[in-house]
């Protein structure tokens, strides 16, 4: 599997771009997938009175996310192996992602759906600052009408 994987719909006028990432910065780090769905369409140009095609993000109906991660999942002394497994759908959106984060000394998981806040892997907070999760494989689905995409993307 790739950290990036951009697929089509059958007639290629929608496509998703999937991307899988780590980022750490000085005290935020996070872990997980995105996704973003764009349509083929024709643009208008104000200024030169012509028209141009390009791809403009739209909505899909759905998309569901559904992540493993693996590391230390325990976030506390002693540290336990093992894999975590986390699940989010967006409904009529263009963009979604699920990722796991530690901001300080917090970990916790983020829904965008409904803006909630959950503690990290464990269920618990860890007492370390960072995330200590090696990588993460997302699948990801889009529901485009009555048609869905769908793909994989990993990060080792």
């Amino acid at each position: 599997m790739a950290e990036e994987q951009t697929l089509y719909s059958q007639d290629r006028t929608w496509k998703v771009t999937m991307t899988a990432y780590k980022k750490k910065l000085f005290v935020y780090n996070s872990i997980g997938t995105d996704a973003t769905v764009y349509h083929w369409e024709k643009t208008h140009r104000f200024l030169f009175f012509g028209s141009k095609s390009d791809w403009v993000e739209r909505k899909a109906n759905q998309i569901k996310i559904r992540n493993m991660y693996t590391g230390n999942i325990s976030g506390v002394f002693p540290k336990q192996r093992g894999t975590h497994v986390q699940e989010e759908i967006g409904n009529n959106v263009s963009y979604w992602q699920t990722k796991q984060i530690s901001v300080g000394t917090l970990t916790v998981s983020l829904n965008l759906g409904s803006g909630s806040i959950s503690p990290g892997a464990s269920g618990a907070p860890p007492l370390n600052p960072t995330i200590d999760l090696d990588s993460v494989s997302g699948i990801i689905g889009v529901q485009i009408g009555s048609e869905w995409i769908g793909g994989s993307v990993d990060l080792s």
